[in-house]
């Protein structure tokens, strides 16, 4: 028994969110950063569809992006403080401003 399994040539935005494991909206952020390739359906129309390797390219992206910041994660750093690589990889806190209310 052979399976009959077919591979769209386009998906739209809702199916690329469920293959990433993620929103709409992080989609169409991705779009507006220029991370995914987008084919608009007609000029100046908010119709968009995505080719099955412009997908397939921006999983291999995240994949090489994850591997590369877990390899140059220290393990155990001796004294994390004085380690450069750890310092680099962390982000920036964010700052809370209060209104005084």
């Amino acid at each position: 028994m052979t399976a009959n399994v077919t591979i769209k040539q386009y998906y739209r935005v809702d199916e690329v969110a469920a293959i990433l494991s993620d929103t709409k909206h992080t989609v169409y952020r991705m779009v507006e950063e220029g991370d995914i390739e987008v084919l608009y359906l007609r000029p100046g129309s908010k119709g968009m569809r995505f080719t099955a390797d412009a997908v397939a390219a921006y999983q291999r992206i995240i994949v090489e992006r994850t591997a590369a910041y877990l390899g140059a994660v220290p393990s155990a750093p001796a004294q994390p403080e004085k380690d450069v690589q750890h310092q680099q990889l962390q982000r920036p806190r964010r700052r809370v401003f209060s209104s005084g209310i």
